[in-house]
């Protein structure tokens, strides 16, 4: 990880991938995967290493994060005619890494429920809630 352009061991690479969210590092890492080429990934926001935390989301949902690209949708008649924010992070592995950074677990009666449909719809018994829960 270089935060400067003047610390990269090289400028000569075959690939540049704008956007260090998940798309575009999955993309960096399958060029990679071909070892004559060299890929450079570069990402308009900070490495996401002791700067998130569960709270992030939370967070940058209300404006108070600085890594947001503070974008707004059109005027939208379901909520009164606010333009709602469109959140969007700029942060090394993109919005993925402030999607709250959470998972809440309900009871199994109504989790339950949801998670065995994927399993009913699906046809595998492994997507089951009692197949997903930890051992």
């Amino acid at each position: 990880l270089y935060h400067d352009p003047d610390d990269l061991p090289t400028t000569n690479v075959d690939f540049i991938i704008v956007g260090g969210g998940n798309v575009g590092l999955v993309i960096a890492n399958r060029l990679t995967e071909n070892p004559k080429f060299k890929v450079l990934a570069i990402e308009a926001g900070p490495s996401s290493d002791g700067t998130l935390s569960p709270f992030f989301g939370r967070g940058i949902r209300s404006g108070l994060i600085p890594w947001d690209w503070n974008s707004t949708s059109i005027l939208q008649p379901g909520v009164n005619g606010r333009p709602p924010r469109y959140v969007r992070a700029y942060v090394l592995g993109g919005c993925t890494s402030h999607s709250v950074l959470t998972m809440v677990w309900f009871s199994s009666e109504v989790q339950g429920m949801t998670v065995d449909r994927w399993a009913n719809v699906s046809g595998d018994p492994s997507w089951s809630w009692d197949q997903m829960l930890p051992t």
